[in-house]
């Protein structure tokens, strides 16, 4: 646990120490052999790349006359994509829980969401997808707002969410009379969710995402418990309100 929040810092103080980057200098070479100074004010992926010379000149270069900017760990970080539009988030990932209902393995999850992102940075959009607890296959339908921190192709962003799971299982095993085949079925139920993660565009309108997050769902799990009585085992339907704690880790492919 202590070694992922010392990697999760590091990851985030890498990211402040290349965004302060960005106000310095920056060295833009040329397919003609040429070099200019200054500073980067906009670069839009196979468009145009704009930089401020140190004294206070504008050029405009197409992406096709600029062979380099600062190495290309530059371009990836001060790229300034126009993200606002219609954006689709399509991850996969693995639910994390240590509780006996959840499951101790991490179970597989499937999610997609359709949305719209504002010039503000703020997306919102409507999402789906699979979810499994132990083997029950749950079908999460939910709203989706995401808060991304700056525009352009490497930004870390909040993430929040809300909906219903709906459960596709229509019945479910029995114990044997040890107890050792624990496996109920699920009922649908509410769910609420967040998460952190880290958007980065590779083209004007592809990128990859990043996720971690917590996940909340309430629901009714049904299963059989045996009894001696003394003379036979007698079966006994059992219905137990649960509230599932997992932990949601996954990484994707964003369409703008």
């Amino acid at each position: 646990m202590k070694k992922a929040v010392f990697l999760t810092l590091l990851t985030w103080a890498a990211f402040i120490q290349y965004g302060a980057a960005q106000k310095g200098e920056h060295i833009v070479e040329l397919k003609d052999g040429s070099f200019i100074r200054g500073t980067l004010v906009e670069y839009r992926v196979d468009s145009i790349v704009r930089l401020q010379s140190v004294d206070g000149v504008i050029y405009t270069f197409t992406d096709d006359e600029v062979k380099d900017i600062n190495g290309k760990l530059a371009r990836n970080l001060f790229v300034d994509v126009d993200n606002t539009g219609f954006v689709n988030t399509t991850s996969l990932g693995t639910l994390l829980a240590s509780d006996p209902y959840s499951g101790s393995k991490g179970s597989f999850s499937l999610r997609t969401v359709n949305g719209w992102e504002f010039d503000n940075r703020v997306q919102v959009g409507l999402g789906a997808g699979i979810d499994f607890l132990n083997a029950n296959m749950n079908v999460p339908l939910y709203a989706d707002a995401k808060y991304h921190f700056r525009k352009g192709a490497l930004t870390p962003f909040l993430e929040v969410y809300g909906g219903y799971q709906i459960s596709l299982d229509d019945e479910f095993n029995q114990d044997d009379i040890w107890h050792s085949n624990y496996d109920p079925k699920y009922d649908g139920g509410p769910m609420l969710g967040g998460a952190v993660g880290i958007r980065s565009f590779q083209r004007d309108n592809i990128g990859f995402v990043f996720t971690a997050g917590y996940m909340n769902h309430r629901t009714t799990a049904h299963y059989t418990e045996y009894f001696w009585n003394g003379f036979e085992s007698v079966p006994l339907d059992i219905e137990e309100e649960l509230v599932l704690q997992r932990v949601r880790i996954g990484v994707g492919i964003v369409f703008n």
